[in-house]
This record gives C-alpha cells, structure tokens and sequence, in this order.
C-alpha cells in the first residue's frame, strides 16, 4: 500500500470487539504510536495492531490480557513529480489568452499543472494545457502570484510548488508618422525622421516593408537608400 508525500492514509480495525482497546505499533518502535480503532497514518513504514482487554478475576484483580500481534501493513510513500521550474510570465495589455503551462519548462510526461493561489493551501484554481494567464484577470501596475505544481496522472500525487509571477503592462502609444519627398541626391536616408515620437531612450522602433516583413529593431541600423521616381511604403511598431 502506497501514499503521497505529505499526505495520510487512514489505516483501520475491520473486526473490533465490544470491550477491547487496539493499539498501533509501527515496526522498529516498542512503542504504541497511536490508540484507536482508526490510525491515519503520516511516516511509512510496516504496522500492526495489538487488542486488550481488562478482565476482573478472582478476588477482584483486573487483568490485561493481550491478542496475538495483527497481520501486518506495509505503506509506502509513492514517488513525488519533479519541482516546477518557471519564467514569470510578462504580458501587454490585450495579449492574455495564453496558456501559463507556455511558462512552465520542464512538465513531465505523465503529470499535469495545477494552479493555486497559495504556496500550501487550497483551492485549486485550476490547470491543464488550456488554462489562460486571463483567468487571474491582472491589472496593470499590481502583479499577480500564482503557485504551480504537477500532479501524477497516475498516483494523483503532487510535487512541491514554484511561484510564477504574472505582471501586465500597457502596450507603448502608437508611433506617430509623417510623409515624406526626398530629392534623390539626399543620399542615405534616415527612416526614423518619419516618426514624430520616437525617442531612442524610451522605445525600440520596428521597421516593416510594404509586405510588413520586419527589416530591423536595431535601434541604429535605420539608413536606406531611396532611388529617384519611386514611392515607399514602411511600417513602424514600438
């Protein structure tokens, strides 16, 4: 017989008689660790069960007569999963429809997440392959705590539980952009001149092409050369 780590199981007298007290006795202890028809249970280890009863004899002695040692129970405890290992998980206003397992890198197989909203207590919130960041329903400016563990598929048993910390933020504004005609003797042209808001310490700009395929978000490799009689089109992202 097996448990979870951390967990009991209820051992109990299936032929108690009217009278007799049952003591338990866990192998390698002379000593009674508990008293009573049920024992739940928390260190493994093999157990059996004594009876005794009083019995007055002649002359009015009480005598304690004991039974014969019960058939003994072995219990061990079931491997726990491996600790959860995490990213926090950072996301901007609007992008919230991702699964938290994304942040979590080493599930086993055979196990599946759980979430809690406590280190050690209950209840479970929740968990599984589908269960979304926007279920915690953060706001920006106040982190959110969450605590995951993985649970045997199997034995049902759960490991230890690692902290994932979800913090949404604002999406930056817009980058306000203007057109622009260029003579063509102008040479290298400096594309980030088109947006009126940037500023080089706050924001990484990204600069598409007319297909919107990205082109760079380096924030000094923004020269192209422009060829006479010809229009362009660009994208900017913050």
């Amino acid at each position: 017989t097996a448990m979870c780590p951390g967990t009991t199981l209820k051992l109990q007298v299936q032929n108690a008689e009217s009278g007799v007290s049952y003591s338990w006795y866990r192998v390698g202890n002379s000593t009674s660790v508990h008293t009573g028809l049920e024992y739940d249970v928390d260190v493994p280890g093999t157990y059996y069960i004594v009876g005794s009863k009083s019995v007055v004899g002649g002359g009015g002695l009480s005598v304690s007569c004991e039974s014969e040692n019960s058939a003994s129970v072995t219990i061990t405890n079931y491997p726990a999963p491996v600790t959860p290992t995490v990213n926090d998980a950072y996301f901007c206003r609007g992008y919230l429809n991702e699964p938290l397992d994304g942040f979590v890198t080493n599930i086993p197989a055979g196990a599946t997440t759980r979430y809690f909203a406590t280190e050690t207590s209950e209840p479970l919130l929740g968990g599984g392959a589908n269960y979304l960041a926007s279920s915690f329903n953060p706001v920006v400016g106040n982190d959110t705590l969450v605590w995951v563990a993985f649970q045997d598929n199997t034995t049902g048993c759960y490991s230890e539980r690692t902290q994932i910390t979800i913090r949404l933020t604002d999406r930056p504004v817009a980058p306000n952009t203007s057109n622009d005609n260029v003579c063509s003797s102008e040479g290298p042209y400096d594309l980030t001149t088109l947006v009126n808001n940037y500023n080089v310490s706050e924001h990484i700009l990204h600069i598409l092409d007319a297909n919107k395929n990205e082109l760079t978000s380096r924030q000094n490799v923004h020269m192209t050369t422009l060829t006479k009689d010809s229009t362009y089109r660009y994208y900017f992202v913050f």
